[in-house]
C-alpha cells in the first residue's frame, strides 16, 4: 500500500522483469517496473502466459481501466489497415464494400469501414489465424462487391479486406479482429457476428491507398452487324461513337454459344 499503483493480467507474448520499462501506449506514458507478484509471492519476472501484478510508481490509476502494457514502442497506432478476412458461416446477411460494422480488437470497440478485395493466387483453404503471412503490395487484387462465404471460388485466406476505423486503434500488427453488427435486432434469428481476420499491416489512406493494385472486371457487349468469312466478322456498339479503340485492341470476345475471338481493328 502507498508503493504504486498495480496493473494486473496476462502476458501475451515475450517477458517483464522488475526494473524494465514499460509503455502505456494508449496513453504515450512510459513507467519503471517496481515489483512484481505472482498468486501473492514476489517474482522477477514472467513470461507468455504467466498471470501477474505489476507494481509501477507515479502513475494516475484512474487513467486506464483496460488496456495494453508493452514494450516502449512496439505497439502501433493507425486509422486504417490490410486484414486477411473469413466470413462466419452463420451470418446469414450480405456484407457490401463500403458497408459501416462494429469492429472489436482485445478490449477496444469502434467502427469501421470495410472495402473488400480477393487474391486469386491461393487456391486452397489457408488459417489465417495460425498462418498470418504478410501483405504483398506488387500483387494485383481483383475488387469485391461483397465479402463471400467460403466456397471453392473464395477459399479461406483468399479474401482481404481495408477497414479505415473510426477513431486511432492502437494494437499489435497481427492482432485477431472480430467484425460485427451489434446495431441490429438482438431478438432476430441471425448471428450478428459477420466475419474475423487478422491485421496483417497498417495503413495510410491518404497516401498508400493508391499503392493498392486493386482491379475490377468489366463486361461489355457488342452486336454482330456481319459475318465476313468463317474466321471474322464485323461488330457495332462495343464503344461511344468517336471514342478510341486501341484500348480493346487485342482484347477477347466470347459469343453466347462460347465461341472466343480476339478485336483486330
Amino acid at each position: 500500500k502507498g508503493q504504486g499503483t498495480v496493473i494486473t493480467g496476462t502476458i501475451l507474448n515475450g517477458s517483464v522483469s522488475v526494473n524494465q520499462t514499460i509503455e502505456f501506449p494508449e496513453l504515450k506514458i512510459e513507467r519503471k517496473v517496481k515489483s512484481m507478484q505472482m498468486f501473492r509471492k514476489p517474482v522477477n519476472s514472467a513470461i507468455k502466459g504467466d498471470r501477474v501484478g505489476i507494481c509501477v510508481t507515479q502513475f494516475d490509476s484512474k487513467l486506464l481501466e483496460r488496456g495494453i502494457a508493452a514494450a516502449p514502442r512496439s505497439i502501433p497506432t493507425f486509422n486504417s489497415a490490410i486484414l486477411k478476412v473469413a466470413h462466419i458461416r452463420y451470418h446469414k446477411h450480405p456484407v457490401a464494400s463500403r458497408s459501416k460494422l462494429h469492429i472489436t480488437v482485445g478490449h477496444t470497440t469502434l467502427m469501421g469501414t470495410v472495402s473488400f478485395f480477393q487474391d486469386k493466387s491461393v487456391t486452397k483453404d489457408v488459417n489465417i489465424v495460425h498462418e498470418k503471412g504478410t501483405f504483398d503490395w506488387k500483387k494485383e487484387y481483383l475488387h469485391l462487391d461483397e465479402l463471400h462465404p467460403k466456397s471453392d471460388e473464395y477459399p479461406i485466406g483468399s479474401q482481404l479486406a481495408v477497414i479505415e476505423f473510426s477513431s486511432p486503434l492502437t494494437c499489435p500488427l497481427d492482432s485477431l479482429l472480430i467484425a460485427s453488427r451489434l446495431d441490429s435486432d438482438i431478438h432476430a434469428n441471425n448471428c450478428r457476428l459477420a466475419f474475423y481476420g487478422v491485421i496483417l499491416c497498417s495503413i495510410d489512406i491518404d497516401t498508400q491507398k493508391q499503392n493498392l493494385l486493386v482491379y475490377k472486371n468489366k463486361l461489355k457487349q457488342a452486336k454482330v452487324d456481319r459475318v465476313v468469312d468463317e474466321n471474322n466478322l464485323i461488330g457495332s456498339d462495343l464503344i461511344t461513337s468517336g471514342k478510341d479503340i486501341s484500348a480493346f485492341i487485342g482484347l477477347q470476345l466470347r459469343t453466347p454459344e462460347g465461341i472466343v475471338g480476339k478485336i483486330e481493328d
